[in-house]
């Protein structure tokens, strides 16, 4: 039976991650090209859900958060959209190049995130962590 595709947000610096994620959540049949939004640092894509929020429009299903990022990071992002996010659970999964003991378990401290990955993400673990939630 094939889950349903789901709307992913792709919060990351990394223009070329960007594309590979894009191409991994639409081979995995997790999401389509359009229902896929992309900000390229943590306050671009704080503004722009705080604005889907304040006018009721559509909302992802799923956040891929970088952590490493210019302006806000990962974490100043998960710090403020958690103040926001009243009426809907958003699934978070971060994303690293590298990953530290230290922000796996500052990962676990937020109710919303729900796992912890290094890039590039690929097809398995998007099939296996991300659509059956």
């Amino acid at each position: 039976m094939k889950s349903k595709t789901k709307r992913f947000c792709i919060i990351d610096d990394d223009d070329v991650q960007i594309f590979i994620t894009q191409k991994m959540l639409e081979a995995s049949g997790a999401s389509t090209k359009d229902s896929i939004l992309v900000y390229n640092d943590g306050k671009e894509a704080f503004d722009d859900l705080k604005s889907r929020f304040e006018e009721n429009r559509e909302l992802p299903d799923v956040i891929l958060l970088d952590v490493n990022m210019p302006i806000w990071n990962g974490w100043n992002f998960l710090d403020e959209f958690n103040k926001i996010n009243r009426g809907k659970f958003i699934d978070v999964f971060m994303v690293s190049s590298s990953i530290s003991y230290k922000e796996v378990l500052k990962s676990q401290t937020y109710p919303n995130v729900f796992g912890f990955f290094s890039k590039p993400l690929n097809v398995n673990i998007i099939q296996t962590k991300m659509i059956h939630l």
